[in-house]
């Protein structure tokens, strides 16, 4: 079995993704939506009625391939990965551009994706990616797990 990837982990895979990924979705579903990639686990992987530990990596056979099939295409998908941005951060404001800029410095070839504070100020996290929904999604990963630990 495989560490279970921390979000250090995924927003260097999301970083390096060159488009849609199912395996990343997957890692992506178990690391952020707990509930919902339990139930798809354990509804793949009959007769486990317990508890899944979400630090941990997800279990081999039947399960996993359950939580993989069950992941929303966060990767391939702009509307599912704002979906998973504003279901984990409630109020975050975003923005997306075609083309990455950061400090004076056009990111070519990437995708910029920004989160700023409820109240428009520059940017808290910025993600640059090979599409908009990948450029979210690694804004997303480069906040902390709690805002309010700051950057």
């Amino acid at each position: 079995m495989t560490p279970h990837p921390t979000h250090t982990d995924l927003l260097r895979r999301v970083r390096e993704a060159v488009g849609p990924d199912r395996e990343l979705d997957r890692d992506l579903f178990w690391s952020f939506e707990p509930v919902q990639s339990g139930i798809a686990f354990a509804n793949a992987a009959m007769g486990l009625a317990r508890p899944m530990d979400h630090t941990q990596p997800i279990p081999g056979a039947l399960g996993r391939l359950g939580v993989e099939v069950s992941a929303p295409l966060y990767t391939a998908s702009l509307d599912s990965a704002l979906a998973l941005v504003e279901r984990v951060r409630p109020g975050q404001k975003w923005m997306i551009a075609s083309v990455g800029y950061d400090a004076g410095v056009w990111q070519d070839g990437k995708a910029g994706a920004y989160l700023y504070d409820p109240i428009l100020t520059p940017p808290r996290w910025k993600g640059f990616a090979a599409t908009p929904a990948l450029a979210l999604l690694a804004a997303l990963l480069a906040s902390p797990a709690n805002p309010d630990e700051g950057e």
